[in-house]
């Protein structure tokens, strides 16, 4: 090694500066030198590694004394500046990976102070949404439960309208029923009248001809004892006997006559007497039907009422300090299908404030509901309207 150092001592030095092919091949050469140094060191001398220094820094310093003057220094300038490039470099990275985690950091705390401002969007927003549904909720649940009391209410009236309309027909199907049962027990009693009376007439007759049968056998008696008795009278007496039967002939032709009128007359009679009953039935009847027709009216008018004051009762706007116990009868004018033409107070309450309530709620509830009977729309109906009954 010694030797290697006082060789490269004794190497001449020329006053040329070196080009740079010589310098590179000198490098190319030192760097080879180096190579070989370290492959050897580790092969051959494994034992000199703890005592002697190491075989990269020893083929460096053989490198350096190997090399010219002027080619060490410019070597040694070479990696100085290596070096300062290297940290130089290492230090602009670290200030850059300084910087990149600031601005991580820096991005990181912005990302979570807008994920805390949009959470606590989102709660707002949540929380809105919640109370807009509550609102909507609340609302259609009392939507539903006024439409439910409104049904609640028209199935009452409704229902009150079918059964008084289902009583009023069942009384009228058992007075007509009534009145047949009657009017079946008439006619079989008057035909029960005839039959017994027509009877009673043709025992009569087969009385009155027994009677006269008989009377005759004791006239043909006598006439066979006269005609024995009296021979010489006989002609006088056939004479008289052909003058009795004819005057009995038409004595009998006369009683039947007389029956058979006096048969004509009773039937006259009996027909003329079931006429009578039969009409006097009818015009039962027909009063009958007329009072069903006028309580089925008057029912049918009670349901149409209450319809119309429960419609005007929906319009109806409650004066402040009315009594409930007032009340006012009002005119209401209308047309054939509801229209309110006008409406006026004819008989006050005392309480002018809520007689124009009421006339205003009329003119709010048209068209106001048809009659459940044509026969009951009146152009012109007076309504009675209390206070208690429009709250």
């Amino acid at each position: 090694m010694n030797t290697r150092h006082d060789n490269a001592r004794k190497t001449p030095r020329t006053s040329e500066p070196l080009g740079p092919r010589y310098v590179g091949y000198s490098f190319l050469l030192h760097l080879g030198v180096l190579l070989m140094v370290l492959v050897l060191s580790s092969r051959l001398w494994p034992w000199q590694r703890k005592t002697q220094l190491p075989a990269a820094m020893e083929a460096h310093l053989v490198i350096q004394e190997a090399m010219p003057h002027q080619t060490r220094e410019r070597f040694q300038a070479q990696q100085e500046a290596a070096a300062r490039l290297a940290a130089a470099k290492a230090e602009e990275a670290r200030k850059r990976a300084a910087e990149q985690e600031a601005k991580k950091q820096a991005a990181a705390e912005e990302a979570k102070k807008l994920a805390a401002a949009e959470e606590a969007r989102k709660q707002v927003e949540q929380a809105r949404i919640r109370a807009e549904a509550a609102a909507a909720q609340a609302a259609e649940e009392a939507r539903k439960q006024a439409a439910a009391e409104e049904a609640k209410k028209r199935a009452a009236v409704e229902e009150a309208r079918k059964q008084a309309a289902e009583q009023a027909k069942k009384q009228a199907a058992a007075e007509e029923a009534r009145k047949k049962a009657a009017a079946e027990q008439a006619k079989k009693q008057a035909a029960e009248e005839a039959r017994k009376q027509a009877a009673a007439e043709e025992a009569k007759k087969r009385a009155a001809a027994e009677e006269a049968r008989k009377q005759a056998a004791a006239e043909e008696a006598k006439k066979r004892a006269a005609a024995e008795q009296a021979k010489k009278q006989a002609a006088e007496e056939a004479r008289k006997r052909a003058a009795a039967e004819e005057a009995r002939k038409q004595a009998a032709e006369e009683a039947r006559k007389r029956a058979a009128a006096e048969e004509a007359k009773k039937q006259a009679a009996a027909k003329e007497a079931a006429a009578q009953r039969e009409a006097a039935m009818r015009q039962e009847l027909a009063l009958e039907q007329e009072k069903i027709h006028q309580a089925r009216l008057a029912a049918a008018r009670d349901v149409y009422l209450q319809s119309l004051s429960h419609q005007v009762a929906q319009h109806w706007l409650r004066p402040p300090d009315v009594s409930p116990d007032l009340t006012c009868v009002v005119e209401v004018q209308q047309t054939r299908t509801g229209e309110v033409i006008a409406a006026k107070v004819v008989r006050s309450s005392g309480n002018a404030l809520f007689d124009r309530s009421v006339e205003a709620a009329v003119l709010k509830a048209s068209p106001l509901p048809a009659p459940p009977d044509p026969e009951l729309f009146d152009p012109v109906l007076k309504v009675i309207f209390h206070a208690d009954d429009l709250s």
